[in-house]
């Protein structure tokens, strides 16, 4: 539920540092959701540096139409500490915060509920790199918003088939498994809409595509983040 009162729209924030693989993982949530017939917004948001800082991706999504992101926050996957520090007033009651270290984070405050997500010890357990833990914490989302564990690994196989898919998938169970070992509640399932012609697509690949259409024939621009793309 948005901070507003939009009782029907849900968001989820994936937190960490640059190099976390945060941009990708809210990426990959946008698309099982859109596969599954969902409304969806996705934003991000993140500093001029290669490691380090704060990086965050925001998805919003909903049975209905969604027109922008909304601030308040259903679920927080905290692959730091920091992301727990900036997103705390942000947390709807009954939120849900995936952490690492229970014992060092204490959301009941603002009426939120931390679950421990032992991401270091599923890298361990998939040889992993440390960018993909970030699948485990997709594999619990979806576990906690009640959605087929499936979908997200034919997406994880989509998106890094020819990256190495497997350590991905291995992750995104472990994190799904996980939570089923606690008997952790799963929230009620949220209808989607119709599943139909749906396409889960950035600003940018819109923006190029609308220009292509409309005939430009020349496009000059700096190769600059966030536009890069655009080239």
């Amino acid at each position: 539920m948005d901070k507003h009162g939009h009782t029907n729209i849900f968001t989820v924030v994936i937190g960490g540092a640059a190099g976390d693989g945060i941009k990708e993982a809210g990426s990959n949530l946008g698309r099982v959701l859109t596969k599954l017939g969902y409304e969806v917004f996705v934003s991000f948001k993140y500093p001029s540096l290669i490691r380090g800082g704060h990086n965050f991706s925001r998805v919003s999504f909903s049975k209905e139409k969604i027109f922008y992101d909304h601030s308040g926050i259903d679920a927080l996957v905290a692959l730091n500490d920091e992301t727990i520090h900036r997103h705390l007033d942000k947390l709807n009651k009954d939120a849900v915060v995936f952490v690492e270290n229970l014992e060092e984070h204490d959301v009941t405050a603002v009426g939120a509920k931390a679950v421990q997500l032992p991401l270091q010890e599923f890298i361990k357990k998939s040889g992993a790199p440390q960018i993909a833990r970030s699948s485990a914490a997709l594999g619990a989302v979806c576990y906690l918003l009640n959605l087929p564990l499936q979908k997200i690994l034919n997406v994880l196989q989509e998106v890094f088939k020819e990256k190495g898919y497997e350590s991905n998938i291995t992750l995104a169970k472990l994190g799904y498994e996980h939570l089923e070992k606690l008997n952790f509640r799963r929230w009620k399932k949220i209808e989607p809409g119709e599943v139909g012609r749906r396409e889960f697509i950035d600003g940018n690949t819109a923006f190029a595509r609308g220009i292509v259409a409309s005939g430009l024939d020349h496009y000059f621009s700096y190769p600059m983040t966030p536009s890069t793309s655009i080239l």
